[in-house]
């Protein structure tokens, strides 16, 4: 989900965030003072514009209209709004992390007291007129501020050669190698590099274009610890594009081409370029409580799984109630409520004449059902295959789902015919483990990423349709669930109904008796809200809870939009339309219990 859209999603979700807040009993609260604080306060970020070329003031917008200092230009400023390299929408986009400020002052041994990150973009060469190109005194600070717990961004450009470029690769390596780094004398021309799902950094992205960049090596070093986050696929310049490193108590991040942060970039939304580059500065920061699941290879969970599902309806003449409903479903008819009654007697306290009629016409004015199942299942973790475990899924009659599963807690690559455990497939793959884990959130702290989501069905059969919809994350902060101390995560996904069909809402072999022939759909929607427990010692799940309401606006084609009027030089249309609804909602509550901690 784009950055540029979060806050008018996030002002409509609102009340997602608001409606349930009741726990089991024996449930105690112990949230702490930093979940009070609603998460992480944006830190400071000084852009480096000290290692550049002065520009007068006759430069706005990024540049000055005299041809003699078209060579003065900054294309990466933060104020350069006018210009495709600027960083004006960068500034903007990384807002919710970090606070932007430009700084023209040397760096020295005090840094840390002015800031808590300190980038560095393209400085060009004394040759081309910079009055203060990077010395050794600079790396020094700079290398003192990030083993403190400093923040270093480092961003360069393609090489042809040193000796002859603008910019100052020399000054930016004699920087960059006091962390085990290095740019290089590269150019892999503009990519476009896919995100793998199971990216252990950048969860929920998808794309990054990167142009005309170089490699970075990555070198020996004691106190650092690099992670590749990006590597180009340009098979003609291959290596990493894009590195952090966690030095010490600090961060750095190396990356090979300023262009991809500019403002002509930023603004591309088809590709999920923006949203990569957000969660690369965000990545940054230092780490939360909840970093990952505590996944082990052998590990073995027990889960029993409890599932409702319930519907609600007027049952007269509503096209849904002639569907068969779940066997396993319990139905209540209740007839007119008293205060119905006595809302449509006339001033003499007789029923009128409509009231009556209903009467006679519908024995029964409200319909309750609900179906409930239970499971009892394994949760068995195997060998990790680099990025992620070799997990399954166990059911009754050993039935079985094989997947993939990520430290962050998103499952991936599926396997087919899962026998009994197929009419439970929405639920084992898409809620029981929460996923994926920001693990830069503090309690309090939000963050989206692209789910699955199950669609609610009319008839309450289990086995429910699946589809894409953005997920709502919140670190809500520390509860005692079952005994154990535990952090407590929250997704929340709000699903309007507005692109899918009535026989979306039932079994497959009744879409004919509820399909767009028949029925439209006039408005509608689901919210879903999953919370798990997941123990603050082990890091494994504890208890997963969902709860889903939706309802379904709509009206019958059959008796729709009939209207009165006259025939006259005008033309009075006084229409009377019936619209149908009905709730259908959903809980499911698992409880997780650790049986085997050692590989067999």
């Amino acid at each position: 989900m784009n950055k540029f859209k979060n806050e008018l999603l996030v002002t409509g979700c609102l009340f997602c965030f608001l409606t349930v807040t009741c726990y089991a009993a024996d449930e105690k609260t112990l949230f702490d003072e930093s979940f009070k604080s609603n998460g992480r306060q944006p830190l400071r970020l000084l852009v480096d514009e000290y290692h550049q070329i002065p520009r007068p003031e006759t430069f706005s917008q990024g540049f000055s209209l005299n041809p003699d200092e078209d060579n003065l230009t900054y294309h990466y400023g933060t104020n350069n709004i006018a210009l495709t390299n600027g960083l004006f929408v960068l500034s903007q986009l990384i807002a919710p992390d970090y606070t932007t400020k430009i700084s023209t002052e040397p760096i020295g041994p005090d840094i840390a007291q002015h800031t808590d990150a300190y980038m560095i973009i393209c400085p060009p060469t004394a040759k081309a007129g910079n009055p203060h190109p990077i010395t050794s005194t600079d790396a020094d600070h700079l290398e003192a501020f990030v083993a403190k717990g400093g923040i270093l961004i480092l961003f360069h450009n393609s090489t042809y050669d040193p000796d002859k470029d603008s910019f100052d690769f020399k000054g930016m390596n004699l920087i960059a190698r006091r962390f085990g780094l290095e740019f290089t004398v590269t150019d892999t021309q503009t990519l476009l590099i896919p995100i793998a799902r199971d990216h252990p950094v950048l969860f929920g992205t998808r794309k990054i274009i990167y142009g005309n960049g170089c490699t970075i090596k990555i070198n020996s070093h004691p106190d650092a610890k690099p992670t590749v986050l990006l590597e180009s696929n340009n098979p003609d310049v291959p290596g990493p594009v894009a590195v952090r490193v966690r030095y010490k108590k600090g961060t750095v991040l190396l990356f090979g081409d300023a262009g991809s942060f500019g403002n002509a970039h930023l603004l591309r939304h088809n590709e999920g370029h923006p949203d990569t580059v957000a969660r690369l500065f965000h990545c940054l920061l230092p780490d939360g409580p909840l970093v990952d699941y505590g996944w082990k290879e052998g590990l073995k969970l027990k889960v029993k799984l409890r599932y409702e599902s319930a519907t609600s309806l007027p049952p007269e003449e509503h096209r849904l109630f002639d569907l068969p409903l779940d066997p396993a479903a319990k139905i209540s008819l209740t007839g007119v409520r008293e205060i119905d009654l006595q809302s449509s007697k006339t001033e003499k306290g007789e029923l009128n004449s409509q009231t009556q009629a209903a009467l006679k016409a519908n024995k029964h004015r409200f319909a309750k059902a609900r179906s409930t199942r239970h499971l009892e299942a394994q949760l068995q973790i195997g060998q990790k295959d680099g990025r992620a475990f070799l997990a399954r899924w166990v059911g009754p009659e050993s039935d079985q789902i094989k997947f993939r599963l990520t430290p962050l807690g998103e499952v991936m690559d599926t396997s087919p015919n899962s026998g009994t455990l197929d009419p439970w497939r929405w639920a084992l793959v898409n809620e029981m483990i929460v996923g994926p884990i920001d693990p830069q959130a503090l309690p309090g702290c939000t963050w989206e990423s692209p789910v699955m989501t199950a669609l609610p069905n009319a008839q309450l059969y289990p086995a429910l349709r699946t589809i894409q919809a953005t997920g709502h994350f919140q670190l809500e902060g520390r509860q005692l669930c079952r005994g154990k101390n535990c952090f407590v995560i929250k997704k929340t996904v709000l699903l309007p109904f507005d692109n899918l069909r009535p026989q979306d809402f039932v079994n497959t072999e009744f879409a004919d008796y509820f399909d767009e022939r028949q029925i439209r759909l006039r408005d509608g929607g689901q919210l879903c809200v999953t919370r798990t427990w997941i123990d603050e010692k082990t890091r494994l799940p504890v208890k997963t809870e969902v709860k889903a309401s939706a309802t379904l606006w709509w009206t019958d084609r059959s008796s729709e939009d009939w209207y009165l009027s006259h025939h006259d030089w005008r033309v009075f249309e006084n229409r009377t339309e019936i619209r149908f609804v009905n709730m259908i909602s959903r809980l499911l509550v698992a409880e997780f219990d650790v049986i085997s901690t050692i590989a067999q």
